[in-house]
């Protein structure tokens, strides 16, 4: 196993910065299957949510039965100040407001990309690159860095449109070479 170091310092280094224009501090790390950050505190617990973590290092303290909801409900963020503990009732009623309580016999949960922002995404990409990697697309396209990774490989939005855009970007790369 290797050393942990300091959990505070390692957590800060898994939230992009600066902030989205909504004021979210975009998870970059590891993701649950919901999109909540996943954050290892050290190497004899489990991972946590990166958003309890947050609230507990930032706020305080959660007292039993109490959750941390997303005011600004978009699971990846980690800013406290989009943080409120409350009640699982008080979280689900939230929810259920705001039109997000997903169950397998109601309306599909609504995508955060369309086709054209995933072709745009494929055409887009440079393997490694600081400006058009995995997270810097991940945080253009107010999605995680998973999420891109999982599109340009393939893993989601494998569509015909993500297929031909990278076909054709490949054979316009070599066209022009």
């Amino acid at each position: 196993m290797p050393a942990y170091r300091d959990a505070v310092a390692r957590f800060i280094e898994k939230i992009a910065f600066p902030p989205q224009p909504d004021g979210c501090w975009t998870w970059v790390a590891g993701l649950g299957s919901t999109g909540y950050g996943q954050f290892r505190v050290n190497e004899s617990r489990k991972a946590e949510k990166a958003h309890r973590y947050a609230y507990e290092l930032w706020v305080g303290p959660l007292t039993q039965g109490i959750q941390v909801m997303h005011a600004c409900d978009n699971p990846p963020c980690v800013n406290p100040d989009h943080l409120l503990g409350g009640t699982h009732q008080l979280n689900m009623t939230d929810m259920g407001q705001k039109g997000r309580h997903f169950t397998p016999w109601t309306k599909p949960r609504p995508q955060k990309l369309n086709a054209e922002q995933v072709a745009e995404i494929h055409s887009l990409y440079v393997k490694g690159s600081r400006e058009f990697g995995t997270v810097a697309l991940g945080q253009r396209f107010g999605v995680s860095y998973t999420m891109i990774h999982y599109i340009v490989t393939g893993q989601k939005w494998n569509t015909d449109l993500a297929k031909g855009c990278k076909t054709n970007l490949a054979t316009n790369y070599r066209s022009a070479a």
